[in-house]
């Protein structure tokens, strides 16, 4: 039985046991993966622009088309096809106040940098590796704040940013962090 057949097989039985699901498949692993240079799918289609709403409405009309799409038989010509587009996708807002950091030499990046290694550990910016003496193996140590110390927004205002003189300053002294929506 091939993958393809399979995946038919399944989509067409959620299909009529549960109207209106829709079924993704990812048939073929790693080489395919590699192969379609890390994109989950063989075709990847992006849509850009300055606009988002008018993109966020194109990407939908463009999809339907997609979907729409037959061979002579009638059958579908594209499977599983999606959007990689997240709609209201809460991000954060981190408005720093480049005069009062410009004051305290603090640069915009230093407050980014500041948030993202509480939040995520310092391997997005600084990986720290550590040699195990006894087997050798290396690894990567990660510091990051710990989670009781992240349930809030409010908490990030609190950081503490090195300023050039080795002062210590808190980002909330400097920058504004609000909860929004976006589109990843």
């Amino acid at each position: 039985m091939s993958d393809v057949w399979a995946a038919e097989k399944v989509r067409a039985a959620l299909r009529d046991s549960i109207p209106g699901t829709q079924a993704y498949f990812f048939i073929g692993g790693i080489v395919k993966r590699i192969q379609n240079i890390g994109a989950t799918a063989p075709i990847d289609v992006e849509v850009l622009g300055y606009d988002l709403n008018e993109g966020s409405r194109y990407g939908k009309v463009l999809m339907e088309k997609m979907r729409g799409l037959t061979d002579a038989k009638g059958r579908p010509l594209l499977t599983d096809v999606q959007s990689s587009r997240e709609e209201n996708s809460p991000e954060l807002d981190v408005v720093v106040d480049r005069q009062k950091a410009g004051l305290l030499g603090v640069s915009e990046q230093d407050v980014a940098q500041t948030i993202l290694v509480s939040l995520l550990g310092n391997t997005q910016i600084t990986p720290v590796p550590f040699t195990d003496p006894k087997s050798g193996n290396e690894y990567y140590v990660n510091v990051r704040m710990a989670d009781a110390d992240r349930q809030h927004v409010s908490d990030l205002g609190d950081l503490f940013v090195r300023t050039p003189s080795g002062g210590i300053v808190t980002v909330d002294t400097m920058a504004r962090i609000d909860r929004r929506s976006g589109r990843s």
